[in-house]
């Protein structure tokens, strides 16, 4: 039997279709038509023109909604981690607050019961103070030996510590300044290819 590969997969735009979700819900209170092609940095403050504090008040009325508890596996992500099959391990590593844990295993139990090993909350978004964490830190204690992320700064990060990072290609996160270890890919279909 061979060794088991430790995959890292973020949550949010990566395995659900977290930003899809919370458009809609923006649009529907804020009276906005935003569409993921504005979306062109996580800094939320500078999308949604509003102050920090304001933008985490967004973010925990968005978790509050019922478009978040509607949100959508992300395209190809089930039959992704399906074909992938035996000899992996998954460890989902968000920047989600714990707070949000009840709400969060809902979704990964709907669409992807069986398949996660662990769920690992960073708190990173919301800065929680003194329980945030680092998802580079994360994937050391874990022995992660590649990690699936959508967000550049987290790839860049967990890149640094040596561990392989596959980019999810957003509107958020383009560059032409990729550390080495870090591949942009386009589809889940892409990154079953690269983890056969």
């Amino acid at each position: 039997m061979g060794e088991i590969l430790k995959i890292g997969l973020d949550l949010d735009d990566v395995l659900l279709a977290t930003n899809d979700a919370m458009l809609k819900w923006h649009n529907r209170v804020y009276g906005t038509s935003y569409a993921r092609k504005d979306i062109v940095t996580w800094e939320l403050t500078k999308v949604w023109n509003c102050t920090f504090d304001e933008m985490l008040s967004r973010i925990h009325e968005f978790y509050a909604s019922p478009e978040h508890d509607e949100t959508l596996a992300f395209k190809g992500a089930i039959e992704g981690i399906e074909t992938l099959g035996e000899g992996k391990e998954y460890h989902i590593i968000t920047s989600r607050p714990g707070e949000m844990h009840g709400k969060t295993m809902a979704l990964i139990q709907k669409y992807f019961p069986p398949l996660v090993e662990s769920v690992h909350f960073t708190s990173q978004v919301t800065e929680e103070a003194g329980r945030s964490r680092k998802k580079e830190h994360v994937c050391l204690e874990l022995g992660i030996q590649v990690f699936v992320e959508d967000n550049l700064d987290y790839a860049r990060n967990v890149a640094g510590v040596e561990i392989p990072v596959l980019l999810f290609d957003t509107p958020w996160n383009q560059t032409e300044d990729l550390p080495s270890n870090v591949t942009r890919v386009y589809s889940w279909e892409e990154i079953v290819e690269k983890l056969i």
